[in-house]
């Protein structure tokens, strides 16, 4: 992906698992507690690369929440411009990608059983680590459907661990 296609980032008042009723405009947000049934950070701030669309906004993850989640929908987004030159963005399409990540930042050592990896995979992976060297990971699958651990992350989409990489820009209208 190009830098230019991720300039971009969407995201969408929704709140499904307890999360931000109002994105973080300043400061760094670190609420990087890991779910303990799923590969993300509890509470974190998530977007996804912006498509506009006539006057209003779309992205992989509000197609997906139309499609699959309708209850989550919001017409309201918020839409951000990340600042590419500063912002240091780990990136990963394959479930290979988080394991040589957990590798390199975590001091636990996976076990070679599969649903011991799985949940130890959850249980310890190393968001505070990894948050001390990038302000977010984006995730760009080239197969969602070839990711076992990465299941949860459902489309293309990014984890922030530090906002002050990104411009509010203005309130937008989802479609």
């Amino acid at each position: 992906m190009s830098n230019t296609a991720f300039i971009n980032q969407l995201w969408m008042r929704e709140t499904p698992m307890g999360g931000l009723k109002e994105p973080p405009f300043e400061a760094v947000y670190t609420s990087l507690t890991p779910f303990n049934h799923c590969l993300k950070p509890k509470d974190a701030f998530w977007t996804s690369t912006a498509i506009e669309q006539d006057a209003s906004y779309t992205s992989e993850w509000v197609k997906w929440v139309k499609k699959e989640q309708k209850d989550w929908f919001s017409s309201v987004g918020y839409l951000f411009k990340v600042n590419v030159t500063d912002a240091k963005i780990l990136r990963v399409e394959t479930d290979a990608d988080m394991e040589r990540i957990f590798a390199n930042y975590s001091k636990f050592k996976l076990p070679s059983d599969f649903f011991d990896k799985k949940y130890s995979f959850f249980k310890n992976f190393p968001w505070e680590n990894i948050s001390k060297d990038y302000d977010g990971i984006h995730y760009d699958p080239k197969d969602h459907y070839e990711n076992e651990l990465l299941f949860s992350w459902e489309v293309e989409s990014t984890v922030w661990f530090d906002v002050n990489v990104l411009k509010f820009e203005k309130k937008v209208v989802i479609a």
